[in-house]
């Protein structure tokens, strides 16, 4: 059983609602109960690679940022100087630090992402509104698979959803595509888990 699965059965064993993760990858799980039987609709989780809105996705965007600083095609942003200033590096280093691509180093810099976007920098904040507004499509498309006309609620879970600026972004993309929907906030998904296996 994945996260997703563990905390949809955790929360909606036996009502209507929407499971969001974004951590290092994403996922939107939902059920409703038509009759007596469960329906469940999917989107995203395709692994970190692919996966829109979550933490690999927004590292990889300070990453890119930064190699088009080496190469002189991009500006050095704020979260290029944060980048190094935070690995002790200097810019002509970012190579050799973060090349290959390591999925959970990557991940690690949407840390990055979210704070010199809370400081005002323009490219992550247009990167935290994209992420948020891809995580706000999940949830829209399986709301919309489930046919859930009247109210429910979305249980949100990762690493994202601890950061303030982050969470604005995403209930403002949010309320923007659909209906209110009430959100509970999983700070513990670990206890979570082993509670729906219990049950």
């Amino acid at each position: 059983m994945s996260d997703a699965e563990a905390l949809l059965q955790r929360f909606f064993a036996k009502r209507d609602g929407i499971v969001l993760i974004a951590g290092t990858g994403s996922v939107c799980l939902g059920a409703s109960w038509v009759g007596g039987s469960k329906q469940v609709v999917r989107a995203g989780g395709w692994g970190v690679y692919l996966d829109k809105g979550c933490g690999f996705s927004l590292g990889l965007g300070v990453l890119d940022a930064a190699l088009r600083a080496v190469d002189r095609r991009g500006p050095r942003t704020q979260a290029v100087e944060l980048l190094c200033r935070r690995y002790g590096i200097n810019l002509n280093q970012v190579p050799d630090r973060f090349l290959p691509v390591r999925r959970g180093e990557v991940a690690e810099l949407a840390r990055v992402a979210l704070e010199s976007a809370a400081e005002g920098d323009q490219h992550t904040r247009r990167l935290v509104r994209q992420a948020a507004s891809e995580l706000a499509e999940m949830v829209r498309v399986v709301s919309g698979g489930l046919c859930l006309a009247g109210a429910f609620d979305i249980a949100l879970s990762g690493g994202l959803f601890e950061n303030a600026h982050f969470m604005k972004s995403f209930k403002r993309k949010l309320k923007n595509k659909m209906p209110p929907a009430t959100l509970i906030h999983v700070t513990d998904p670990l206890a979570a888990l082993i509670a729906s296996m219990k049950a």
